[in-house]
């Protein structure tokens, strides 16, 4: 990522099924900065898609689909506020 912050690089939209690094990446972020206890396993399954829903309805602003992690999501990820 040549030194850019995550929240400005385009991260691919990622939903259920989706698996490899950006899922790592997703999973690690909900586990580590936001208190949710899922396994770091690179694939998008229904406990990813619990604690992205979850997660998405805490914040009530996102506009991307339920579940389904895309431009809004990651920046909420991302910002630590």
């Amino acid at each position: 990522m040549s030194g850019q912050a995550l929240g400005t690089v385009n991260m691919p939209r990622l939903s259920r099924g989706t698996q490899g690094d950006a899922v790592k990446i997703l999973q690690l972020l909900l586990d580590n900065f936001h208190g949710y206890s899922i396994a770091v396993d690179g694939i998008f399954g229904q406990n990813t898609e619990n604690a992205v829903k979850d997660f998405q309805n805490s914040r009530d602003f996102v506009n991307d689909p339920p579940g389904v992690v895309a431009y809004q999501t990651w920046e909420a990820l991302t910002n630590r506020q």
